[in-house]
């Protein structure tokens, strides 16, 4: 599926697990313009993993907590935001005071944005613990 990617927005996020689809959603209702791009195929990063596909059942098993998840990656994709899917981050560079640019691959071909600001949100770690 190709996405259409714009040259140019306020904000750039990487990472869309909940951080960044928190941020996202906060430019949006200040009304600055933000793209998010992930590597993986959904939303939800390390910690909601799969949740666009997880069934309610399977939602009731894991808790509130988890339920919250999924109400802000469903919030995130209604909201129209700019969202690339499997787009990998390849590069970025400062451009003086004006911002960055963000160089990603997606779908087969590689794009610069220029973003006035840039959120980077990426790679929670599980820390186990012993019981």
């Amino acid at each position: 599926m190709n996405t259409v990617i714009p040259s140019q927005t306020d904000i750039m996020v990487i990472g869309a697990g909940p951080a960044g689809m928190a941020v996202a959603l906060e430019a949006q209702r200040h009304g600055l313009n933000a793209v998010l791009a992930d590597e993986n195929a959904g939303v939800g990063g390390q910690i909601f993993r799969g949740i666009e596909r997880t069934s309610a059942q399977t939602r009731t098993v894991l808790g509130p907590d988890y339920t919250k998840g999924s109400e802000l990656a469903d919030t995130f994709l209604r909201s129209g935001a700019p969202y690339l899917r499997e787009a990998t981050v390849w590069n970025v560079e400062r451009k003086g005071n004006e911002g960055f640019i963000v160089a990603l691959s997606k779908d087969g071909h590689s794009q610069t944005i220029a973003a006035r600001a840039l959120i980077v949100s990426t790679r929670a770690l599980e820390r186990p613990f012993p019981i």
